[in-house]
C-alpha cells in the first residue's frame, strides 16, 4: 500500500527531526526547504517512488544531500530497534555475503562484528556529513566529488538494511514492526534507483525483498 508507505515515512521524517541525531538542515537554508517539501509531498499520500523525484526548480545536489542525510538518520533509528552484539552476530553478514571494514584511515579490509561493523560506519557517514568540503552550508558550492562521496556511503547504509532483514527480520515480526522496516527500506531503494546511486550488483543481497517491493 503505497499510501499507508508515503503517510508513516512522513511520520518518521517528523521523528527523525526530534531525534537525538543531530542531523537536520538548518531553518532558512535551502535543505530545510526541500525537507519540508518532501515531508509535505509524502504527507499527502504521494507514492514513495514519486516523492523522492527532483523537484522542478530545484538543485539536484542539494536535493541528493538532503535526502541522504534523511536515510541516514532513519537507518539509525530502524537498527535501534534490534539487538545486535557481538554473541548474536559474530560477523556483518547478509545473505549470500560477508562485509569487512575498510576507510580512509584503514585501507585494509578487516572482519568485524556486525555491531562493530555498523558503530563504525555511522561515525565514518557521520563525519561525512559534517564534513563541510563534502555537505558544504552554502548552496551550489558541492564539491566535484560530491556523488561519488554520496554513493560510497549509501552502498554502505545498505548493508545495514541488508544485515537486518537477513540476521534480525524476527526482531521486527516479534515488536509487529516488519511494515516499519519495509518502509523505511522502500525510501531508501527508490530514492538510489531514481538517481542511480546504488547499482543492482550491490543490492542483490536483498534482490528478493526488492522483487516484492516492485510488484507492489
Amino acid at each position: 500500500n503505497h499510501h499507508f508507505s508515503a503517510l508513516m515515512i512522513s511520520q518518521l521524517l517528523k521523528k527523525n527531526a526530534g531525534s537525538q541525531i543531530k542531523h537536520k538542515p538548518r531553518k532558512g537554508t535551502q535543505q530545510y526547504s526541500l525537507r519540508k517539501t518532501l515531508k509535505e509531498t509524502l504527507g499527502q499520500g504521494t507514492e514513495v517512488k514519486e516523492a523522492v523525484k527532483l523537484p522542478a526548480g530545484e538543485n539536484i545536489n542539494e536535493w541528493i544531500a538532503m535526502n541522504t542525510i534523511e536515510i541516514f538518520n532513519t537507518m539509525c533509528l530502524v537498527y535501534e530497534q534490534i539487538e545486535c552484539t557481538p554473541a548474536t552476530c559474530k560477523e556483518m553478514n547478509a545473505r549470500g555475503v560477508t562485509y569487512n571494514w575498510a576507510d580512509e584511515v584503514n585501507t585494509k579490509p578487516v572482519a568485524l562484528p556486525a555491531s562493530g561493523y555498523i558503530e563504525k560506519l555511522m561515525i565514518w557517514v557521520d563525519d561525512k556529513i559534517n564534513d563541510e568540503n563534502i555537505f558544504p552550508p552554502e548552496t551550489g558550492k558541492f564539491p566535484k566529488t560530491f556523488v561519488k562521496e554520496v554513493k560510497t556511503m549509501l552502498k554502505r547504509i545498505f548493508r545495514v538494511y541488508a544485515h537486518i532483514f537477513y540476521r534480525h527480520f524476527d526482531n521486527f515480526k516479534q515488536i509487529d514492526g516488519q511494515s516499519h522496516l519495509s518502509k523505511c527500506f522502500l525510501y531508501y531503494y527508490w530514492f538510489v534507483k531514481e538517481f542511480n546511486l546504488v547499482s543492482d550488483k550491490d543490492m542483490e543481497p536483498l534482490a528478493n525483498i526488492i522483487a516484492e517491493l516492485n510488484k507492489a
